[in-house]
């Protein structure tokens, strides 16, 4: 069940990354065109190609930075690295990219798109990360954990989890070799 579950959420985490990406790219391309006119404005087959560009390498890149991963104890600071991280590499494969293809894009565009394109996906996804601690913390999909060891060393890792409720772990049990601290 959780890796279905995991599946859907990493869907619907694609799907917003790449609503948040396409509206950077167009809110780029209006403020660009619109508040620093330009004599030529390129074709809007030129302009959709670099937006199929973008809603291409960026999953992909995204990808292999390990976004689309469950890492519950990732905090929101970096979160947002990991998120600037992936967003630089991606314009910069997309630079490189359409470089390559046909003529430059619009300097001024692209980097306005980076900056947009890294607010836009950093919203989303602290938004997700905060919509699903709420979730974990009223119960729902939570991984379940045997703790090994009914020490003080086990008790703090119970307590830390108890604590922490926003990571979606539930403690199940602990595990001893001590019989007479069974059921305690």
């Amino acid at each position: 069940m959780f890796t279905r579950f995991q599946r859907f959420y990493n869907s619907i985490k694609l799907v917003a990354d790449l609503v948040a990406v396409a509206f950077a790219f167009a809110l780029s391309w209006y403020v660009r065109f619109t508040w620093f006119p330009h004599e030529s404005v390129p074709p809007m087959a030129e302009t959709l190609e670099t937006l199929a560009l973008v809603l291409v390498i960026f999953p992909v890149v995204f990808r292999g930075s390990n976004l689309y991963t469950t890492n519950r104890g990732r905090t929101h600071i970096q979160e947002v690295f990991e998120v600037f991280k992936a967003t630089a590499l991606s314009t910069l494969v997309l630079v490189g990219v359409s470089y390559f293809i046909r003529e430059r894009y619009s300097r001024l565009t692209i980097l306005l798109f980076a900056g947009f394109a890294f607010l836009a996906l950093t919203t989303v996804r602290l938004s997700f990360r905060a919509l699903f601690n709420e979730l974990r913390r009223r119960g729902v999909n939570l991984k379940t954990i045997l703790v090994v060891g009914a020490g003080e060393l086990g008790q703090r890792v119970v307590e830390t989890i108890h604590d922490h409720k926003e990571l979606g772990f539930k403690v199940t049990g602990l595990l001893t070799r001590r019989p007479e601290k069974v059921g305690r």
